[in-house]
């Protein structure tokens, strides 16, 4: 922020940019619910994608270590890497079930630091959302949790639409909260 801009217009403006992520969260959420079958191998093959680049960049970074000490480690990691990577796209259903638990991990640890978040922010306008945000996002990562694996068809395109889907209303009724105390001061 330039030192002449002026720090409500900045606020405004910023204001209504998350807003609009918010409202585009939300969108996508719904989206994913409609479609949770599809939305859950979407997300498997996106992060099974992420997990062959990690293995490449394992071996490009092994190739430029190669006179160093630790050059077969780095290769045997980036070789492990790809070789996981490239099995589980080959099998999408075992990775579904693998994916549903590190979901289910992944939202437990957020529902954690959304709780801790309130805490930290818990005298600010529309921070009661970051505790609906907490509790539900934990209570989805058990619930999934409990029925896993039988549940890791349609699991992972519904647990990430519904924590899209609050994360977007969490956050729009956070900076909503925010946009009207601007407005009040104005």
């Amino acid at each position: 922020m330039s030192e002449a801009q002026d720090p409500a217009e900045f606020a405004r403006r910023t204001t209504g940019i998350s807003i609009g992520v918010s409202l585009l969260l939300i969108l996508l959420g719904l989206l994913a619910l409609a479609l949770p079958g599809f939305a859950g191998l979407a997300v498997a093959i996106l992060v099974l994608w992420v997990i062959v680049f990690s293995g490449l960049a394992h071996l490009v970074h092994a190739w430029d270590a190669r006179g160093s000490g630790d050059f077969l480690w780095r290769l045997l990691v980036g070789i492990v890497y790809l070789a996981v990577g490239v099995f589980l796209l080959l099998h999408p259903r075992e990775s579904l079930a693998s994916l549903t638990l590190v979901l289910v991990i992944l939202f437990l640890l957020e529902a954690g630091m959304l709780l801790a978040a309130y805490f930290w922010l818990r005298r600010r306008a529309g921070s009661g959302w970051l505790l609906v945000n907490a509790l539900l996002t934990g209570a989805l990562g058990l619930l999934i949790g409990l029925e896993w694996p039988a549940s890791s068809a349609w699991a992972i395109g519904t647990l990430v639409g519904v924590n899209i889907l609050f994360s977007g209303f969490s956050r729009l009724m956070m900076y909503w909260s925010a946009h009207h105390m601007l407005k009040l001061r104005a």
